[in-house]
């Protein structure tokens, strides 16, 4: 029996993302996010800035990693941190 956790991201891409490459090359599902409030704990406190954020299902390909680029549709961006990998989809911040 397969993965109930695997199931649900690929059914919840499957309706909110769309194909994209990762690094220049591998196809997958992603879904991207512009003006997302991203928290950063910093040395006097909390800094709390816009950025663009993706999810991605990276599926059965390596995981992504810091500098990877991303390609949607004529759009490139760069992944700079990683917020979240849950071992099935992961959330970066582009750039």
């Amino acid at each position: 029996m397969s993965d109930p956790f695997e199931r649900m991201t690929k059914s919840i891409f499957a309706r909110l993302g769309g194909d994209v490459f990762l690094r220049t090359s591998e196809l997958c599902r992603a879904d991207v996010h512009h003006g997302v409030a991203v928290s950063v704990a910093g040395e006097y406190g909390d800094l709390t800035s816009y950025r663009t954020v993706v999810n991605i299902d990276y599926g059965v390909l390596n995981k992504p990693v810091s500098g990877d680029k991303l390609t949607v549709g004529a759009t490139t961006y760069t992944l700079d941190s990683l917020l979240k990998d849950d071992g099935y989809s992961a959330r970066w911040i582009v750039f």
